[in-house]
């Protein structure tokens, strides 16, 4: 049987519940809410862990597969908006710290079981995603980090340059009186013209040197495979710089795409670095000819992919649990035969 840690209102999840429900398969699907808003009990009594979820009891050893998706977000939930009212907002992030140990338990449940995402894999630092693709020969954006202005103004005095969030990009939603609406952090060039009203010293900061592209790649990784979108945003000024930038009323033409097999390579051997079995890879085509690595998003979004695409990734996505289910069971009977 597959669990699927998911977040509510998911629709990659939706879709994959979908081929499953189809093809007959056991599943059970837990989103982060109902950790929340069901009846929950984890239960450890004489070396033997029970999971009780909505008055189901869940068998782990029917358990063979897991689907790490989107599982937390504790900050979008009405709990937190209420204790944010309530009392204020160093309380609110204390409970949701508390909320991420709860998922963690789950997790750890569940550790030995074969995993499509592994759960230590989704912390992974962008910097160091460049540091190893390099040492593969795969071409990245010259990369820095940067937290004095000096610094930065000796840099554009020889490179156009972008910035970004060394980590995920924010999302401010409230807190802020002038803020209206959620406002996202997105990719940015840096004028050499306004660095001077930077102060001398700020936040270290994530920098590279800006890449002239012919187009974006966006790859979904599968299990050893590959499947990829060229995305034509540098035809639109709004979305040049980054695609994420969308352009509703006009939107980027998107077409599949086949990245060159030795590329394919270095990029699978940098998977097995990670320990990645389905990631999404960001990807520039340099006007001059070269491939350069942006990132990596452990769980990024694929029917992005898909749709445009018409690769069928859901349902590989289905698919390849239902494999990682019926291998880890035929693992379990293989060891249970020869020790017995």
């Amino acid at each position: 049987m597959i669990i699927i840690l998911s977040g509510d209102g998911d629709l990659s999840t939706d879709f994959v519940v979908e081929y499953l429900t189809a093809l007959n398969y056991r599943f059970i699907r837990i989103n982060s809410y109902d950790l929340l808003n069901d009846r929950l009990c984890i239960s450890s009594k004489n070396g033997s862990t029970e999971l009780v979820l909505a008055d189901q009891v869940i068998n782990l050893d029917e358990i063979g597969a897991v689907w790490y998706r989107k599982f937390g977000f504790f900050y979008k939930s009405e709990q937190y908006k209420h204790l944010v009212s309530t009392f204020n907002v160093d309380i609110a992030n204390n409970i949701s710290k508390e909320f991420t140990s709860v998922l963690e338990t789950v997790v750890q449940i569940l550790y030995k079981k074969n995993w499509l995402t592994h759960p230590s894999t989704i912390g992974i630092n962008k910097f160091d995603v460049i540091r190893q693709a390099q040492k593969l020969e795969i071409d990245t954006p010259d990369s820095y980090l940067i937290n004095s202005r000096e610094s930065l103004q000796e840099l554009l005095l020889s490179e156009e340059c972008i910035t970004k969030s060394i980590r995920d990009p924010w999302i401010i939603r409230n807190g802020m009186k002038s803020i209206k609406r959620p406002y996202s952090m997105f990719t940015s060039i840096l004028d050499k013209d306004e660095v001077h009203q930077i102060s001398s010293r700020f936040f270290p900061s994530f920098v590279q040197k800006k890449i002239d592209k012919d187009f974006e790649i966006r790859t979904f990784y599968l299990m050893g495979k590959f499947y990829s979108m060229a995305i034509f945003s540098q035809l639109d000024a709004q979305t040049s710089i980054d695609f994420r930038k969308y352009n509703w009323q006009k939107p980027n033409r998107r077409a599949p795409f086949t990245l060159p097999s030795n590329l394919e390579v270095k990029l699978k051997k940098l998977m097995q670095h990670y320990g990645f079995n389905c990631c999404s890879i960001d990807i520039i085509k340099g006007k001059d000819g070269k491939y350069y690595l942006l990132e990596i998003n452990p769980t990024g979004q694929f029917g992005m992919v898909d749709f445009p695409c018409n690769y069928g990734l859901h349902m590989k996505v289905a698919q390849s649990l239902i494999y990682l289910d019926k291998k880890y069971h035929e693992k379990k009977e293989k060891t249970i035969g020869i020790i017995g």
